[in-house]
């Protein structure tokens, strides 16, 4: 009786060891931990364990991910990193029944050396470190990450310029349709007070900002009895230190004709200002660029010749010319009035060198780097037919290529060869067709360019040095 008892003690206490502990057979089997990586993405398989509830799969410190599948997948991970992954296979009673490592690389990301989005908006600005671009077609607008080619179309909010940080400047139409001076941060609007300046908050605009986020420029409308419209007319300049969160009106210079209108249009990162200013001459009206070495110091005119009588003759004027990256040049449109009428064409202006270059096209422009080559756009502002390319180094400044001309023999870059993804007729690629370079970077080795197409507004970047890691 006793034996046949301890028969029975020994028989429950070795059913019970058998099931507090792995089973021989799952100790016997391994995952077989596979791995693949595309692009930042990575994927891991591996076996099914006999007795296995649910498996642990993590990456490198991060939490451990239960799943009771046979795969999982790590998306959108940093690139050029070294990944460890563990795996463990558990039981009911969370018992490791095995386990296994591995680590796997992400090389660091190749970027095309062309690339495209199609918005409703086109672009109209790249950040000085070509991470970022921003568009506006009325009163909405888009915003391009070029790191991640994420391309996000805003509503009811336009831009016109982004720091190196991503961080856009423009207008809010969200509560009146004319709009708002405002800043788009990490997927918010931010308006900037005016009330300390005028009576009516809205027709306001900010129109540029530093590379580093800390200051940035624009214009508001003025209303009647306000004080500062009765200096600056129309349309009225000012400032808005970021960092201090506080808006300023710049000094004013010495205006040779009536009051009119001036805004502002671009800012250096060295905080010196260009405007642009709309008077009256008694014979119409005339656009003159203006410059603030600093909002304190009063504006002079950029590059204005007139006779005895105040005349104009020459004078660099328009509300879309622009300072280059680091604010030496002027770009845009001159205007000559020598022949009694007005006749605008192509140039641009050195600070450096108080020199200015008139290129013999129509349209102006829209582009230029620090190296001096000139982006011409054709046709009026926004409706180019094609692009040229005029270099200020060479022995006649004012001779100009085509664009694709420029990109082949400057840079060997083969334009035929470019894939579009939006037009599959070969003789007649998108880049040929109606493009205008809107933009370069600091360094200008990117080129932002946009063109209108049947799918809507294509903006693009070509990197002059082809792929780039």
């Amino acid at each position: 009786m006793q034996n046949t008892i301890k028969l029975l003690m020994c028989a429950v206490m070795a059913l019970c060891f058998a099931s507090c502990t792995p089973s021989e057979e799952a100790l016997k089997e391994k995952l077989n931990l596979a791995i693949n990586v595309n692009d930042n993405n990575i994927s891991v398989v591996w076996n099914a364990i006999t007795g296995a509830v649910y498996y642990e799969v993590q990456l490198n410190d991060e939490a451990a991910i239960k799943t009771d599948k046979t795969a999982h997948r790590f998306e959108n991970v940093a690139y050029d990193a070294t990944y460890n992954i563990s795996l463990k296979a558990l039981n009911a009673s969370g018992d490791v029944l095995t386990s296994e490592s591995k680590s796997t690389a992400v090389s660091a990301r190749v970027i095309p050396a062309y690339r495209e989005w199609v918005s409703a908006a086109p672009a109209t600005a790249i950040s000085d470190n070509a991470k970022w671009a921003v568009g506006a077609m009325g009163t909405d607008g888009v915003i391009i990450n070029a790191v991640t080619d994420e391309c996000t179309f805003v509503l009811s909010s336009a831009f016109y310029d982004v720091d190196d940080n991503g961080v856009a400047v423009g207008s809010y139409h969200g509560v009146s349709p004319d709009g708002v001076a405002a800043m788009y941060i990490d997927g918010e609007v931010f308006e900037i007070d005016l009330s300390e300046f005028t009576q009516n908050n809205y027709l306001s605009c900010l129109t540029s900002i530093t590379p580093d986020g800390s200051y940035a420029v624009g214009w508001f409308a003025s209303s009647e009895g306000d004080m500062y419209g009765s200096i600056y007319g129309m349309w009225v300049p000012f400032c808005y230190d970021v960092v201090k969160n506080k808006v300023s009106i710049p000094e004013p210079g010495a205006r040779l004709y009536n009051e009119g209108a001036l805004s502002l249009h671009s800012v250096a990162p060295d905080r010196s200002i260009l405007g642009c200013d709309q008077s009256n001459t008694g014979q119409g009206t005339i656009m003159l660029n203006t410059i603030w070495e600093d909002e304190y110091t009063p504006y002079e005119y950029a590059y204005f010749n007139y006779d005895a009588s105040y005349a104009p003759i020459v004078a660099m004027g328009d509300n879309n010319n622009r300072f280059s990256a680091s604010g030496r040049y002027v770009y845009g449109t001159v205007s000559n009035f020598e022949t009694g009428k007005q006749v605008s064409c192509p140039g641009v202006y050195d600070r450096e060198t108080d020199q200015i270059y008139e290129f013999a096209s129509t349209g102006g422009v829209s582009a230029m780097d620090e190296a001096g080559n000139v982006f011409i756009n054709t046709s009026p502002y926004g409706s180019g037919v094609t692009a040229y390319v005029a270099d200020l180094t060479n022995s006649d400044p004012s001779a100009f290529v085509t664009l694709e001309d420029w990109l082949y023999t400057e840079h060997g870059i083969d334009v035929a060869k470019i894939e579009t993804n939006n037009n599959t007729d070969p003789d007649n690629e998108l880049i040929l067709d109606g493009v205008i370079v809107i933009n370069v970077s600091a360094d200008g080795r990117t080129i932002l360019t946009i063109t209108s197409s049947m799918a809507g507004w294509v903006s693009s970047i070509i990197y002059l040095d082809g792929e780039k890691e």
